[in-house]
């Protein structure tokens, strides 16, 4: 009777509460006896199907699972499931919780067959259905379950008419037909609007119609200009979208990474699907109704994408901001390649079949990335695309195989990208905060620093306008000082990697510099940019004096800096002592490591001055020694002595004043006790030296060490020669005060001021001259006076 009634559709209406009413009570005699339902009965309840109600349905489902009759090998379960999906799954009309659990169900049961045979279910015309009703779907659960099957089918299937067919089935639930993002509309010439975009880039030519369309003479205003202000999370199908492209980019890093094909056959069915699947995606991310939450997620894989010297692929994990380990590559020849590999290089065992299908889609994804910098209206995308492809730039191997395409998008970066991301706002006249401006600006410049990777693609212009823009970047400061510091680093690099523009456009960095130099936020990245300068002294010979004050300031302001820095962490009542730890415990890495920082950029504020002051002639030097001295006066720590690390330098500028920079100081080797034999040994302060006489007691030969802060130089002389020498040429030199006794301790300084403090002009005044004062002539030592002194002990010894 069952089957009678169950066949007849007139009455199936009629009896749908009996037959409810009749498979609960089974159900519930089989639940509560725990016994195996027999097959006729499962039968008969199939066969009730279309005569159930949505909740008896769920019941008559969850008790057929139970007996495993949609299990894979069970008697015609293919057939049953999909008798089951076309009643309770595709008909739309039916509750969102049948057609849910139905389609669990089916992915289920679809998923365990993959994991038996693809042979036995193969293209099961059932799955191929809800893949094509899935661009309708808005349930998240029902979503889930068909992209499960998505998933599966992508991956095991070994027929690419099937892999097309259902990529194009996904590429329909992955877009939004009613949706239209804004673009970027940059202004266009009259000629340019006539012209529309190159042949073949289909969103350039829409671009172009849109501008056209959206002229402002024309009264009409396009459809998608009043889709655009609708946010993408207010349509039914955003989950929907999201989660299929999700499953894409899924499928698409497990074929990249995969590394377990073997045959050349199955590899290069594998390339061609995977270059398939690539290019349905690179659809997406240029297509306007593409969501810009799920071109963020597209970039997010592509952007990770990197290639080693055998042009086999990689996908780089989110986390990592630096270009791939090249070592991790080298036991692994299955990988999806790039590109053919060059003769020579990489896997020399491939055939024909296998190196045919090693190719991927660069060519066009670079020119896509032009596009989407070009027309990209959404701020955050545009923070996606420079933090990612900073990173991915780093990668040269990537972007070898497409010359054309990346010189045409590293000239685009260095030309546009500046103005374009000037463009930027929150929405209609809702300008950008002073941060928001500062980190697009420093998103833009940390991408243009890694076009120097390509400097051989850029030309003389290009290279030009990539220093001036660094050079215009140093004085952007947009409520932080991000871009700065940027452009500092770039410059530094531009002084290695592209330096005969860096030497055109030092006077316009030098006055830039003149402009942000007593920043105490650029300090140490000012210091190192000078530094690195100081190396290259072709750039620099031709700069004028005051450029040359303007190097020294730097130095001098950072050595300033430092010691203000010192005095403020000194004070009783800082904000550093007080979160200091009591106890006395020992400080933290964090903050060893921050004072080892500090006192390296110190000594190399130091180093600079050392370099460009021995590296002038004497007439630059005296035109340019004032400035010097007062700003190593006006940054000394103390305020009654000069610090050590000023004494030194001080010392040197008073002492190589009138030295050329060719001179090496004509130094002697240093002559040890051993050599002269027994001596008589005694030291002298002169000027601000000291000077050391090391005589032979049974000889004529003496040495003559003389130690100042910043050098030292010894000589060996014939004693009695030399004496007899200068009383002939009547060289008259100053007395010195004998001394007492031997000097062993550390002289007191002679450079430092008068006790009225060192920050007073007068004090800084009389410090100046007093170093000029004292130094030293051509002549260094008073030999006479010397020889005198000796004598009235060497003439006991050697019976004189």
């Amino acid at each position: 009777m069952l089957e009678d009634d169950g066949s007849d559709a007139a009455k199936a209406p009629a009896l749908t509460p009996l037959y409810d009413c009749a498979l609960q009570s089974v159900v519930d005699f089989f639940t509560r006896s725990s016994s195996p339902a027999p097959a006729v009965l499962v039968k008969l309840l199939f066969k009730t199907r279309e005569a159930l109600s949505d909740k008896a349905a769920l019941s008559m489902l969850r008790f057929i699972e139970t007996s495993g009759s949609l299990r894979p090998g069970a008697m015609n379960w293919t057939m049953q499931l999909e008798e089951l999906m076309h009643v309770y799954y595709f008909d739309r009309s039916r509750s969102i919780e049948l057609r849910r659990y139905m389609a669990r169900l089916c992915a289920a049961a679809y998923n365990e067959a993959a994991e038996v045979s693809m042979a036995d279910f193969g293209m099961m015309p059932i799955v191929m259905s809800a893949l094509a009703q899935l661009h309708h779907e808005v349930d998240d659960e029902v979503v889930s379950s068909v992209l499960e099957m998505l998933s599966t089918l992508l991956r095991r299937t070994k027929d690419s008419a099937a892999f097309r067919d259902t990529l194009q089935r996904a590429a329909m639930a992955a877009i939004e037909p009613e949706y239209s993002r804004a673009i970027m509309k940059p202004p266009q010439t009259k000629e340019a609007s006539q012209s529309g975009s190159g042949a073949g880039d289909t969103s350039l030519a829409f671009l172009g119609s849109q501008q056209q369309s959206t002229d402002t003479s024309s009264p009409s205003v396009p459809a998608d200009e009043v889709l655009q202000c609708k946010d993408e999370r207010e349509f039914a199908s955003y989950h929907r979208v999201t989660r299929t492209v999700s499953c894409l980019l899924e499928v698409l890093k497990w074929r990249i990474t995969i590394t377990d094909i073997s045959s050349d056959e199955r590899y290069a069915q594998h390339g061609a699907d995977s270059v398939e699947l690539t290019n349905r995606l690179l659809d997406l991310l240029e297509s306007r109704h593409t969501f810009p939450s799920v071109q963020r997620d597209i970039l997010s894989l592509f952007l990770r994408l990197h290639a080693d010297s055998s042009l086999k692929l990689y996908v780089m994990d989110p986390d990592q901001d630096t270009v791939m380990d090249q070592r991790v590559s080298l036991h692994e020849s299955a990988r999806l390649r790039l590109a053919h590999p060059k003769d020579g290089d990489g896997d020399k065992t491939l055939s024909g079949a296998r190196a045919e299908a090693e190719l991927f889609p660069i060519k066009r994804y670079v020119a896509i990335l032009k596009i989407l910098l070009k027309t990209n209206a959404d701020i955050d995308t545009y923070y996606a695309l420079c933090g990612g492809l900073t990173i991915q730039l780093g990668n040269t191997y990537l972007f070898d195989v497409c010359p054309k395409e990346t010189l045409q998008l590293v000239r685009f970066l260095v030309e546009e990208l500046r103005s374009i991301s000037l463009r930027y706002s929150k929405g209609p006249d809702i300008p950008l905060l002073p941060a928001d401006k500062d980190t697009i600006s420093a998103c833009t410049y940390e991408l243009l620093i890694c076009t120097m990777h390509y400097k051989s693609l850029l030309t003389r212009e290009h290279q030009g306008l990539l220093i001036a823009a660094f050079t215009d970047g140093l004085i952007m400061a947009l409520g932080a000082w991000a871009t700065p510091r940027i452009c500092l680093h770039a410059l530094t690099v531009g002084i290695l990697e592209l330096p005969m523009a860096t030497a055109r456009m030092l006077p316009d960095i030098l006055q830039h510099l003149a402009k942000i130099h007593s920043k105490d936020e650029l300090s140490l990245h000012l210091v190192e940019f000078v530094s690195a300068l100081s190396r290259e002294k072709s750039l620099y010979v031709d700069i004028r004096p005051q450029e040359y004050r303007m190097i020294f300031t730097v130095a001098a302001n950072y050595i300033r800096f430092h010691n203000d820095q010192r005095r403020r962490k000194a004070a009783p009542n800082s904000a550093l002592e007080a979160s200091r730890p009591a106890g006395g415990d020992p400080p933290t890495n964090e903050l060893v490591k921050e004072l080892a920082r500090n006192h390296y950029v110190l000594i190399l504020a130091y180093q600079v001055i050392d370099f460009y002051y021995l590296s002038l002639p004497p007439m630059i030097k005296a035109d340019i020694v004032n400035s010097v001295l007062a700003g190593l006066l006006q940054s000394n720590y103390e305020r009654s002595c000069l610090d050590e690390l000023n004494e030194v330098c001080l010392d040197m500028i008073v002492l190589n004043l009138n030295r050329s920079s060719e001179d090496d100081g004509g130094q002697a080797d240093m002559h040890v006790a051993k050599d002269l034999g027994p001596v008589i040994e005694r030291s002298w302060l002169h000027h601000n030296g000291i000077v050391t006489i090391r005589a032979q007691t049974e000889g004529p030969l003496a040495q003559i060490t003389v130690r100042h802060p910043s050098w030292t130089t010894s000589q060996v002389v014939d004693l009695p020669a030399e004496l007899a020498k200068k009383h002939a040429e009547r060289v008259e030199l100053a007395a010195l005060s004998p001394p007492a006794s031997p000097v062993t301790e550390s002289p007191t300084s002679t450079l430092g001021p008068s006790s009225h403090g060192l920050s007073r002009g007068r004090s800084l005044a009389r410090g100046r001259r007093a170093l000029l004062h004292t130094m030293p002539g051509n002549d260094m030592l008073p030999l006479d006076s010397i020889a005198k002194l000796l004598r009235a002990e060497l003439a006991p010894q050697q019976g004189l």
